[in-house]
């Protein structure tokens, strides 16, 4: 019933639908379904892949990753998650070759497994990666995993509940030291255009590491462009430094250059 098209998605639904059953279901159904024209039966067989639970066809639903059914290449992403399949998503962010939703799917696979080793294996390669966009791509995930989701305990969701996310609770664990060493190390060296798009992504993921205020107001002494970024950080500090009042003064003035012609 698998083999055919028309009741194929239903079909390996029911193979993999009862949890207690999996480990005698045929894999080469599922895996042929992968490949399926129809939408509906690639999920479906993503879906019972997963219930399986065998990382060794990792690989193959990686193809799905970038799907061009959204609902598919979601599916492949939590399902890849679910697995822990952090070597077939690195071997697609690696290949430049693959399409850009393909790798992003990959790169959103990665950012939510917080595993000491794979945070280890984003910062090798974030060390040797020499492409501005890929390297902003490493710096977002290593953000992402910067905090994981603590423990509910009950008091954290109050009359005026935190929404902006990615956690709602968020919590350091044992990889934080070592993300936010590379992330100083980053910004500390960082200039304009580059810095401000730093800020913006520690700001997203609510990640300090060292003094970003402190970098900004120094880059801004020299560089008006970074003025407009100091103010919006200022904006939802806790205390302004005496020495950034000046800087915003300048700010209320500045008038951003032309765009070229």
């Amino acid at each position: 019933l698998a083999a055919d098209p028309t009741i194929a998605a239903w079909a390996i639904r029911a193979l993999a639908d009862h949890e207690a059953q999996v480990s005698t279901v045929p894999i080469e159904p599922l895996l042929a379904g992968l490949r399926s024209d129809d939408a509906r039966t690639r999920r479906e067989a993503l879906f019972a892949l997963t219930r399986v639970g065998d990382a060794r066809h990792a690989t193959a639903m990686s193809a799905l990753l970038g799907d061009a059914d959204p609902v598919v290449a979601h599916t492949a992403v939590q399902a890849l998650v679910r697995l822990r399949a952090a070597d077939p998503a690195f071997a697609v962010i690696d290949d430049a070759s693959v399409t850009a939703a393909r790798r992003l799917g990959a790169l959103q696979v990665i950012q939510a497994l917080h595993d000491e080793r794979v945070v280890d294996q984003v910062i090798n390669r974030l060390n040797r990666e020499t492409d501005a966009g890929r390297r902003q791509d490493l710096v977002r995930v290593l953000a992402r995993l910067h905090h994981i989701e603590g423990p509910w305990t009950g008091d954290s969701w109050g009359t005026r509940p935190d929404t902006r996310g990615p956690y709602y609770q968020p919590e350091r664990w044992a990889a934080s030291d070592r993300i936010n060493d590379v992330l100083k190390d980053l910004m500390d060296k960082a200039s304009g255009d580059e810095a401000v798009a730093l800020n913006e992504l520690f700001a997203l993921y609510r990640v300090t590491p060292g003094d970003p205020v402190g970098r900004l107001m120094q880059l801004a002494q020299s560089d008006d462009s970074i003025l407009p970024t100091l103010a919006l950080q200022l904006s939802t500090a806790p205390t302004i430094p005496p020495e950034a009042i000046p800087l915003l003064q300048r700010a209320l003035t500045w008038t951003p250059p032309p765009p070229p012609p």
